[in-house]
């Protein structure tokens, strides 16, 4: 690829141009923007880091392209658009398509682009691809990404402005006071995000984090194998019993109940959910968890809750509860994060139900359509092409728990057959199709996944109802907020099987090492996430309806008088403190601009040549004085003193102020400089020319030669 060659603009060495501090700040604003990109997860991350590798090349190698490199970057255009609109057909993450399709026009831009236009293009680019990574992102730190941003592109938008009027190479303008336009974006910024009235949801509203593997309407075997090295948080929970007492981790928090198995892959039935209301905060029986969960909402409308939930209470009826046949709860979709409270009973394996007015309140809706769905046998269905050693083996193992032997019996005898196997997150090939063969009868070593399906289809293959589960086990205490971070890597799949009139969590899964607890500074890390994603999304009409609502009652509480002074005070000191802001960004007052005494020079050029005298073209200004004074005498000596002056202030590095009243003296000099006398031209012969001023003898004769303009 051929291109014209051109100096990078970044480089160093030398006063920097105006040319080269624009593309310096506009490089820092395509930094931000792809670091939001790189915090909006691992596939956005890829993008962000290779957009960043050609953005960075770009800018230090390319230059204006020739023909041969233009007509190669029409492909590639051409390419990058029919591949996206191909990936839009192909790829769940439709927004995560755009941004690599914004990516990739960023780094275009940093190869072939180098005029002021072209960095505004740029300045565009690197806003779309803020937005978007806000939409696929809730990620704490991109409130300092904005910050950033809001300080960085006006200044960048300001000398892409300046520098279509300045030359070429030409020093970087001043900006003085207008420094602080950056700063005040920033604090119109946060002043609109605290008047402006907002809502939950509203246009992109269930378009943002890519939904959890393995809480979809259908799941394949090996779902949650993807999500066992993530670190991304999905939700914190403050889980205490009956007597305010925190429950410490590992935690069962179940999710969503596959209710279909046909080989492969598990599936939910599409029951309609039954619109639930607050139910009653208190279960009304002798132990109970309460637990205050903060849930990332990006499991479509999952929502998380430890098992045997009895209530649920969304905070300030910000969405609608629902629940369908296998006790899955819903919450919505178009919320960024979904606050609520829940109510559970859990127990002991053996232990009998509880029972309570209030929890036979709440299973008496459930109950009816249940055994509706019981008697269905959609619990106990099996795909016809299952692998009939799979049948065979729940045989034997039913035997095993001996004659007369009930559900739990048989469940446990399944239970303890794989208790041997293997976890690994890794398991063979199929077995002619079928996954759970190879898991039961070759490899015997998988994942979560496998050892709840075996369980579940062994239960079935015995007669008992049995669904499997996916959800969320572990956790991690935060021990300065109290609460407990449950992320993609806890995710989990477990049973729950009907034995003795109820639904029991069975787990075959073999027991693993808990991970190691995070540092001191991850600790506090996810202290700070949570205040952030507070603040970001917590902060909503109704919280500025209340702040607003407080404000007045304190104010109506206070004399007339007292709170007319406290506004003017308030009036006074924000006006003091915009002023004295303002002058401290703006820095010093600035002094004479560069290149005045370049400027006075060029003023007394002027005198000179209006008084007749015009300097030789394409000297630098002192041989240009040098030879005006040898042509014209001590009378435009002046005009010597200045360039002398120029290259003190341009080269020295002397300060204009102190060399100004010098030129000043030598422009009123100069400006007394008499006009040059006329000289008749008779004959071919040249003569000196008369000096001004009374230069030494008269003058010679000779022809008479006329003063040039």
């Amino acid at each position: 690829m051929s291109a014209v060659a051109t100096p990078s603009p970044l480089h160093r060495g030398g006063p920097l141009s105006a040319d080269q501090v624009r593309r310096r700040v506009v490089a820092g604003v395509g930094g931000l923007a792809l670091g939001a990109l790189a915090l909006s997860g691992e596939s956005s991350a890829l993008i962000a880091f290779v957009a960043a590798i050609g953005w960075a090349v770009g800018l230090l190698r390319g230059g204006a392209p020739g023909p041969d490199a233009l007509h190669l970057w029409r492909i590639a255009n051409t390419s990058a658009l029919v591949m996206a609109i191909i990936a839009v057909f192909l790829v769940s993450s439709r927004l995560a398509v755009g941004a690599a399709l914004v990516s990739y026009l960023l780094v275009h831009r940093a190869w072939t682009g180098r005029s002021p236009t072209d960095d505004r293009v740029s300045l565009l680019l690197a806003t779309l691809l803020l937005l978007l990574s806000c939409i696929l992102s809730l990620h704490p730190a991109l409130m300092l990404v904005f910050a950033g941003f809001g300080l960085l592109a006006p200044h960048a938008l300001m000398l892409c402005l300046l520098s279509e009027h300045l030359p070429p190479r030409a020093a970087a303008p001043r900006l003085g006071a207008l420094w602080a336009v950056g700063p005040a974006v920033v604090a119109l910024g946060a002043a609109l995000f605290i008047v402006l009235p907002r809502v939950q949801g509203g246009v992109g509203a269930g378009l943002g984090p890519e939904a959890l593997p393995g809480f979809q309407d259908r799941v394949q075997l090996g779902d949650h194998a993807m999500s066992r090295f993530n670190p991304d948080e999905v939700l914190r929970a403050t889980i205490t019993d009956q007597d305010g007492a925190p429950v410490l981790p590992p935690i069962y928090m179940r999710g969503v109940a596959m209710d279909t198995f046909d080989g492969t892959g598990w599936q939910r039935e599409p029951f309609n959910p039954q619109r639930l209301n607050a139910w009653p905060a208190e279960p009304g029986t002798p132990r109970w968890w309460r637990s205050e969960v903060s849930q990332v909402n990006h499991t479509n409308d999952v929502l998380f809750a430890p098992p045997e939930v009895h209530a649920v209470r969304p905070e300030g009826e910000s969405f609608r509860l629902r629940m369908d046949m296998s006790r899955n709860l819903r919450g919505a979709a178009a919320i960024g994060v979904l606050r609520y409270t829940t109510w559970s009973v859990p127990y002991a394996p053996g232990e009998p139900p509880a029972d309570s007015k209030a929890i036979r309140q709440r299973e008496a809706g459930l109950a009816r359509l249940e055994a509706a769905v019981l008697k269905s046998q959609l619990w106990t269905e099996l795909p016809e092409d299952l692998d009939p050693e799979i049948s065979a083996l729940a045989i034997t193992l039913a035997e095993q728990a001996g004659p007369g032997a009930g559900p739990a019996q048989r469940a446990a005898a399944v239970v303890n057959h794989l208790s041997v196997f293997t976890y690994t997150l890794d398991p063979q090939p199929e077995h002619a199709g079928q996954p759970l063969s190879a898991f039961l009868f070759e490899s015997q070593a998988g994942h979560c996944e496998y050892f709840a399906t075996a369980l579940a289809v062994l239960l079935r293959a015995q007669g008992t109802p049995a669904r499997l589960v996916n959800g969320l086990y572990g956790g991690e205490r935060n021990p300065y907020g109290g609460f407990v971070v449950f992320r993609q890597q806890d995710a989990h799949s477990w049973v729950e099987a009907w034995i003795d009139g109820r639904w029991v969590l069975l787990d075959a899964t073999p027991a693993l090492d808990g991970g190691a607890s995070r540092g001191l500074l991850a600790q506090l890390s996810d202290l700070f996430i949570g205040g952030t994603r507070s603040l970001m999304l917590d902060f909503d009409l109704s919280a500025q309806l209340g702040g607003l609502s407080r404000l007045a009652e304190a104010l109506r509480g206070q004399s007339g008088a007292l709170r007319g002074l406290a506004a003017v005070a308030l009036v006074i000191g924000l006006w003091v403190g915009v002023r004295r802001a303002l002058r401290a960004l703006a820095g010093p007052a600035p002094g004479p601009a560069p290149g005045q005494l370049a400027r006075r020079y060029a003023e007394g050029l002027a005198l000179a040549a209006a008084r007749g005298w015009t300097a030789p073209v394409g000297l630098p200004p002192l041989r240009q004085a040098e030879a005006l004074v040898a042509e014209a005498g001590p009378a435009l000596s002046p005009l010597s003193a200045l360039a002398w002056l120029a290259y003190r202030e341009t080269y020295g590095g002397e300060p204009a102020s102190a060399l100004l009243p010098e030129a000043a003296a030598a422009i009123t000099a100069l400006r007394a400089l008499p006009k040059r006398p006329r000289v008749l031209v008779e004959g071919a012969g040249a003569a000196p020319l008369a000096r001004a001023g009374g230069g030494s003898g008269a003058q010679a004769e000779g022809p008479e030669i006329r003063p040039r303009g």
